[in-house]
């Protein structure tokens, strides 16, 4: 097959699971968003009717965790659009742009069947499409987490660390992916990515400084709040609740294979080093989340806590079923034929 004929197939999948995660998305769309998606609605409304970023007069309590998906949301209603809409318009389509993106890393790392398997495996993650459509940030904290993997699988570092900062930005931890892309880097280049780093550090900066000045704090109050004081003392906390939430249908399987694919790497390594890092970074983003919110105790079992998970494993899963695939179908092949791919190796497709 021809580049640009594959090109054409791996646009034409991506389009079409964009198209299908919208059609399921707008089909499961609930009619009551979650609560803690109110209290985003009233900073967004309260900024943009000009009452500045506050909860109530004369508080300037930055309660919001999300503060770049309250702006995007103040701009819908400055415009007149209800808030319940404007989320339910941000959560459909960023359930469909992530299952896209999904596919189009999968095809990267692997070509079109990787693609497929990581499209279909996310979109089959019902729990991650509840999440995604729930009003909270979630589902736009993992676009924007996506979009910095998208872009450095495209080499384009600089745009990519400038992405990482508003991801940060948009949510304190974001700063895991962050944490994901220096320890791939580290692992496979021996370096640090310093140009990206510098991008993301002077593009959050300004918001840092300027939280730091009018809220007091460059952490959101709610992460400090859950953090440091309200707890539910009528349970002890459980380091394992996302593994056990994840235990309960077949994700908990996702997880394992797409951490056993990490075993891929080096073999990855060897033919492009951009697409190992890509990799390693996001199986590595998904378990500094769960990491992350496993051992914190933030007052409760969250469910939203889980969504930048279902897209890593999806992905890290996609590539190792790409790859066992492959391997089981090269070893029914009869021996000449095999020695006809060996001799043509450009006609073997969708291995990672």
């Amino acid at each position: 097959m021809s580049p640009s004929a594959s090109q054409r197939r791996v646009r034409g999948l991506v389009l079409a699971t964009f198209a299908l995660a919208l059609v399921l998305a707008i089909r499961d769309l609930p009619s009551v968003l979650y609560d803690d998606a109110a209290i985003t609605f009233r900073y967004a409304w309260r900024i943009a009717h000009g009452h500045g970023f506050t909860f109530n007069d004369g508080d300037r309590t930055n309660g919001a965790s999300a503060p770049l998906y309250t702006l995007f949301l103040a701009a819908f209603s400055r415009l007149g659009i209800d808030l319940v809409v404007a989320a339910k318009i941000v959560g459909v389509s960023c359930y469909a742009l992530s299952c896209s993106m999904i596919a189009w890393l999968g095809a990267r790392l692997g070509g079109l069947r990787t693609a497929a398997f990581a499209a279909a495996l996310l979109i089959a993650i019902t729990q991650y499409r509840n999440l995604a459509l729930s009003g909270m940030e979630s589902a736009f904290a993992v676009v924007l987490g996506l979009l910095v993997l998208c872009l450095l699988a495209a080499r384009r570092d600089l745009l990519a660390g400038v992405v990482l900062g508003i991801a940060v930005v948009n949510k304190i931890d974001a700063g895991m992916l962050a944490i994901a892309v220096a320890i791939a880097y580290l692992a496979i280049e021996r370096r640090a990515p310093l140009r990206l780093a510098g991008a993301a550090l002077l593009t959050a900066a300004p918001w840092f400084v300027f939280s730091t000045w009018y809220f007091g704090s460059p952490v959101p109050h709610s992460a400090i709040q859950k953090a440091t004081v309200v707890k539910n003392t009528a349970r002890s906390h459980d380091p394992l609740w996302i593994l056990r939430g994840l235990g309960t249908d077949w994700t908990l399987v996702l997880l394992a294979l797409g951490t056993a694919s990490l075993l891929l790497v080096p073999r990855m390594a060897k033919a492009n080093h951009r697409l190992a890092i890509v990799f390693t970074a996001t199986v590595l983003w998904g378990w500094g989340h769960l990491t992350l919110f496993s051992l914190v105790d933030l007052g409760d079992s969250y469910p939203w806590y889980l969504t930048v998970i279902y897209p890593t494993i999806s992905l890290g899963a996609a590539v190792g079923c790409s790859y066992a695939w492959g391997t089981a179908c090269s070893s029914r092949l009869p021996r000449p034929a095999r020695a006809a791919a060996d001799a043509h190796p450009g006609r073997q497709r969708g291995g990672p």
